[in-house]
């Protein structure tokens, strides 16, 4: 009751729970909770299942990353239990959340007015900023890069996540004067960066995204819909803006 809770409203009836099934269009409550038998089901579409199932075929995760981020959310401690692609993927995730912390703290310093005051000019204030994690690459030719390797990560894994680019000068970075949002996987990690130029040049994209890289595939991520995401379930509508 208190996982599905958290992303269908529930409502008592007798000795279970029922709610509009958040995998089908459903207008007449269908789906069930059954506490006593910890089992979740669908009337009509047959979704279903324990916890852990209705938790992964929610958020579009395998089975053992449900495992693990169901039990650091309720504090159970698990052994034996891993995600192979988060594990193949681990240094990957860490160097992307070290860079976006690195954007983060880069975009309220005096160098990032610039960036700031378009921001502004946009009717973004600095909560909008935090609250959205937005940051900001400097013009320096490849400071990100510098940072990434005085923190011990490889210049392979570096070049392979594309935040860097070797060329007959050396290496650079590829975001610079540019502002910074991450965009994030279905479970909530950093998997790639869109920028935002603040150059007046017919010559620089005024936007650019990650390249393609072993976590980012931009036919299969959809920018803004992260975690929070969860609220067009909740509210069962997504507004069409075109």
């Amino acid at each position: 009751e208190e996982v599905v809770g958290e992303f269908v409203e529930l409502k008592k009836t007798g000795a279970n729970y029922k709610g509009l099934c958040p995998f089908h269009q459903d207008n007449n409550p269908s789906f069930v909770v059954s506490p006593s038998k910890n089992i979740c089901k669908c009337f009509v579409c047959g979704a279903g299942g324990n916890a852990i199932k209705f938790y992964s075929e929610y958020k579009k995760i395998s089975f053992a990353e449900s495992v693990e981020e169901l039990a650091k959310k309720y504090g159970i401690s698990i052994k034996g239990v891993k995600s192979n692609r988060i594990d193949e993927h681990k240094e990957h995730y860490e160097i992307m959340e070290e860079a976006h912390d690195y954007f983060v703290q880069e975009i309220f310093k005096n160098s990032a007015r610039e960036a700031l005051e378009y921001l502004s000019k946009r009717k973004i204030n600095p909560k909008l900023i935090k609250e959205n994690a937005i940051g900001y690459a400097s013009s320096s030719w490849n400071s990100l890069y510098d940072h990434l390797i005085i923190k011990g990560y490889s210049k392979e894994k570096i070049l392979e996540l594309g935040l860097a680019k070797e060329g007959e000068k050396g290496i650079y970075d590829t975001f610079r004067n540019r502002i910074i949002f991450p965009i994030y996987s279905i479970s909530g990690k950093i998997i790639a960066f869109g920028g935002r130029s603040l150059e007046d040049s017919k010559d620089i994209p005024k936007y650019i995204n990650s390249q393609e890289t072993p976590i980012f595939s931009k036919g299969k991520s959809l920018y803004g819909f992260t975690q929070k995401g969860s609220n067009i379930k909740k509210k069962n509508y997504l507004r069409n803006l075109n």
